[in-house]
């Protein structure tokens, strides 16, 4: 028998507990345009899958790649 992955941790209504997070999370999340999620996606420098023609961003992924490019330079 196969355990369901919970999509939340809590009672509570906020982003920071769920395992997995919409565009328009992360979007608010980072202080960026939807769009701008989505060009990351789409330019594979943003690991994210569909779910029912969803996309949605593993938070732990999403905190890992935050952390990998939080010290990259511009240029």
């Amino acid at each position: 028998m196969e355990r369901a992955i919970p999509l939340h941790s809590g009672g509570n209504n906020n982003n920071l507990g769920k395992e997995f997070l919409s565009i328009k999370e992360v979007a608010q999340r980072l202080n960026l345009h939807e769009m701008t999620i989505y060009r990351l996606i789409k330019s594979k420098d943003l690991p994210a899958f569909k779910v029912g023609g969803q996309w949605r961003i593993r938070r732990q992924i999403l905190d890992s790649w935050l952390t990998s490019h939080a010290n990259t330079p511009q240029e």
